[in-house]
Parts: C-alpha cells; structure tokens; sequence
C-alpha cells in the first residue's frame, strides 16, 4: 500500500473552502485511455460523491473513473473499489502513478492518488455513465474534459489536444 499522511492541527487548520481525497484511475489499452460522461447527476452523485452544485465543470465532460475516499478508506483500497464498483471489472491489476494537489481559487484543496489500470475484463457503460469507452490519446481533447481530469491526465504524461 502507498503510505499517505496529510496533517492537521489548530496550527495547519484544513482549508476553510474544504479538503477531498480521491483516487483515480488511468486505465489504458495500448495508446488509448478510458474516459466516461456521467449519465444522471443525481445518480451520480448519490453513488460516488459528484458535487452537484457546479455542473459545468463536468456536465457533458469526459471524466476519468475517480471517487472520494470513503472515511479511513486507503487510497489503494478506494482504487480497487473504483474498478470493482464503478466499472464492474474483476480481473485487473493496479500500481500506484502519484499524487497530484490542485487548489482553486476559492481555496478548496483537492488531493488525487493516481493509479494505472490494466483491466483485462470487456468494460461496459453502467448506469451511472452515459458514455463509457476508450479514447486513442491523440484524440483526447482538454475542452472535452471536465473537473480538473485534464491537469491530471496532462501531468502523467498522456497527450491532450489543446
């Protein structure tokens, strides 16, 4: 497991505009990336956490299989649940990329565990994507991508169209 350690006192307060943990997954077949739209947001949400509040950084977007950690949940655990739960995949591996911090500017910090996925079982879209599929990395377009997924797939090295 990825030894992970974020610290917080009256000293180094948690950020006023909030603080998430999340995992996501790049899953690749040869130079193509996975890559969904979320289908109904109420759905969405309720399952894995979407803030519905601003649809419009994901609302027709492209996304990548992420979710918020569950409490204590490790961000290894919360990768596997991902591929499990959210793509329905039973045979796959996982290895760690890295860690990636974005604050906005209204100062909310978002924390990402990053993990490479080979999933060797046939995905198919489940309810909660309206659009579930691979995506050939000269293809992958940034106006195309939602929620800050373009900064994450951009800093791993996957070439995105500007």
């Amino acid at each position: 497991m990825t030894e992970v350690f974020a610290r917080f006192s009256p000293k180094w307060p948690p950020p006023e505009e909030g603080f998430c943990l999340s995992s996501f997954i790049l899953a690749t077949k040869g130079d193509s990336l996975l890559l969904g739209k979320v289908s109904d947001p109420d759905l969405w949400g309720n399952k894995w956490a979407l803030p519905t509040w601003n649809p419009i950084r994901w609302k027709d977007k492209l996304l990548l299989p992420a979710a918020h950690l569950h409490r204590k949940e490790h961000p290894d655990q919360a990768a596997e649940r991902i591929v499990k739960e959210m793509l329905n995949a039973n045979t796959f591996t996982l290895k760690f990329k890295g860690i990636q911090n974005h604050v906005n500017d209204a100062g909310h910090w978002d924390m990402c565990f990053i993990y490479d996925a080979n999933i060797k079982d046939e995905v198919k879209t489940p309810p909660w994507f309206s659009e579930l599929r691979y995506i050939k990395f000269g293809e992958i377009r940034a106006q195309d991508l939602g929620r800050d997924h373009g900064d994450i797939i951009e800093e791993t090295g996957i070439p995105v169209k500007r």
